[in-house]
């Protein structure tokens, strides 16, 4: 059984993002990412815009994750946890000990995007508030409002323009400053409402995972 300081579920941007996040305060400890795809992290908001367009090229979607002194294990999904002995298992049956997992996939809304034109991004739906790049954009700046409870948020000035490219920066902040977030204790009151780190987080990952299943369902009508 392999063992590592850190373990990282999930190979997409989010991966990638922790592993900075975990280099910043802990240049040697040892990491494992674990991915489903047969490819390191890469950007992929240009697989459906710049990259088509001639704007990207192939090379410069990858984000250089192994330079980080990471171990990759790609095309392999965790199958189960044990959270008591500090295991994860894989589908191929291996076996890794940890100190700290943490869940990074954003998968599920980087599969959903997965094919969607720029035109179809941009696309105006009948009965729908936001075309499917508005709604990313409200993802973001809502994943930035959350943080912001806490006084944690990307400072407003360092927001990219495009939607996308939003989303991403908003995401490598927000996973930069977890272990910020975890030491954070008591709550927060706000406009009559308490806020915990653990709240700002649920509503993050919930809000998400709404929005994901929304644009699923925007999908099938591009169709």
């Amino acid at each position: 059984m392999k063992s590592y300081k850190y373990i990282i579920v999930g190979g997409g941007m989010a991966g990638d993002s922790a592993v900075q996040g975990i280099r910043e305060v802990d240049k040697t400890g040892s990491i494992a990412l674990i991915g489903a795809e047969n490819f390191p992290p890469y950007i992929r908001p240009p697989l459906t815009k710049g990259l088509w367009t001639g704007k990207k090229k192939l090379e410069e979607i990858w984000r250089q994750t192994a330079a980080h002194q990471v171990d990759l294990y790609l095309n392999q999904r965790v199958t189960a946890i044990d959270a008591h002995k500090k295991v994860v298992t894989d589908d191929q049956g291996l076996e890794f000990e940890y100190e700290r997992l943490l869940l990074a996939t954003r998968q599920d809304l980087e599969r959903v995007l997965d094919g969607i034109s720029e035109d179809d991004l941009h696309k105006e739906l009948s009965g729908e508030d936001w075309p499917i790049v508005g709604i990313l954009n409200h993802v973001a700046l809502a994943e930035q409002w959350y943080f912001d409870r806490m006084g944690i948020a990307l400072p407003t000035r360092e927001l990219p323009t495009d939607p996308l490219d939003r989303l991403v920066k908003v995401r490598d902040h927000t996973l930069a400053n977890l272990s910020n977030l975890a030491t954070r204790i008591g709550v927060v009151a706000l406009s009559g409402e308490t806020w915990s780190a653990r709240k700002v987080m649920r509503r993050t990952l919930w809000h998400e995972r709404d929005h994901t299943d929304h644009i699923s369902k925007l999908k099938l009508r591009l169709r």
